[in-house]
């Protein structure tokens, strides 16, 4: 305590010195954790689910080195094949649609999910309950026609109300029966993106009425991420993809498909990555190298700031030579 009261009172003798060292600290540091900060909370931040480091992201590239994701005959041919993941989860981002209640006409974004997808989040329903396995048909396009709310929506559209479980949504044309309410703060895969309304995946072609299929469509729309084998490594999942990919691709090829679409078809690739992160397409792609530059930057105007302080220190010592050999000499410690 003497010697932190001492440092205190030669730091008020020096008000420069001590004004310019925590100006100099301040900014330099500050400015590296403001980066490092954003560029955690898009890039490396995992998202939370129990033991995120053993999920796995599937995804397609096609002759023009496009992203996508797996169509849903290549998904099913992978969640039948596969012997590296203990679980295969699919979801559909979002889409924007119109959502329909007794409270009014809303814009909401909804997701698809498969019936693991909160299970294996460890999600815990804030009302009713959440999508589950029996929820979805694997063996026609359609489901059960449920859904459950974002807990934001549930707030904004809702008010709240906890008789809510039951009542009915129309999406688009889609009359749908709420069943639960997901978590406060649950965003699935997305890192960025607040759900409205989760419905089952095997939903999402009758809800959209888009071209989607869920047996003979050619879209590559189902996002794919596995959880790792007790045992298993990412370089393993990755070998037996890509010796697998081949035989998967041709079982999964639509019949419909003319000469020139089937030799596009043929050449999408795929790709094996970390999921820890989760799925993030438009902030991450756009932002993640000039937040690395940032960085950098930052860490140089760091170094720099750190040398200027060093000097500022230095030049402190220098002027009080004296009186360190004086304490020396009177015994104290160095």
């Amino acid at each position: 305590m003497r010697a932190l009261r001492y440092a205190a009172r030669s730091l008020a003798r020096t008000p420069l010195f001590t004004l310019t060292a925590a100006v100099i600290l301040s900014l330099s540091v500050g400015a590296a954790t403001a980066v490092f900060s954003l560029l955690y909370a898009l890039v490396l931040r995992p998202i939370p689910i129990p033991n995120a480091h053993q999920l796995v992201r599937i995804t397609t590239v096609d002759r023009r080195g496009s992203n996508g994701d797996l169509t849903w005959r290549m998904y099913r041919e992978l969640a039948a094949n596969q012997r590296v993941f203990s679980t295969l989860i699919a979801a559909l981002d979002q889409s924007v649609l119109t959502l329909e209640s007794t409270r009014g006409v809303d814009r909401g974004a909804v997701a698809g999910a498969a019936g693991n997808l909160f299970s294996e989040f460890g999600a815990t329903p804030a009302l009713g309950r959440l999508i589950q396995p029996s929820d979805l048909d694997f063996t026609v396009p359609s489901g059960q026609p449920v859904a459950v709310l974002g807990w934001n929506f549930w707030q904004r559209h809702f008010s709240g109300d906890p008789n809510v479980v039951g009542q009915s949504i129309k999406v688009d044309n889609t009359q749908l029966t709420i069943i639960g309410v997901a978590p406060r703060g649950f965003l699935g895969f997305s890192i960025t993106i607040d759900h409205d309304l989760w419905i089952p995946i095997s939903l999402i072609p009758t809800v959209m009425e888009s071209e989607i299929s869920m047996v003979h469509g050619t879209s590559r729309w189902v996002s794919t991420i596995g959880r790792l084998a007790p045992g298993a490594t990412m370089a393993e999942a990755r070998a037996q993809i890509t010796a697998m990919w081949p035989a998967l691709r041709e079982a999964a090829m639509p019949e419909q498909f003319r000469t020139i679409a089937k030799e596009d078809y043929l050449q999408i690739g795929v790709k094996v990555d970390s999921g820890a992160t989760g799925i993030e397409r438009g902030l991450r792609a756009r932002y993640t190298q000039p937040l690395y530059a940032l960085l950098g930057i930052a860490g140089l105007v760091l170094l720099v700031a750190a040398a200027n302080f060093a000097s500022l220190v230095y030049a402190r010592a220098e002027s009080r030579r004296h009186e360190v050999a004086v304490r020396l000499a009177l015994g104290a410690a160095r």
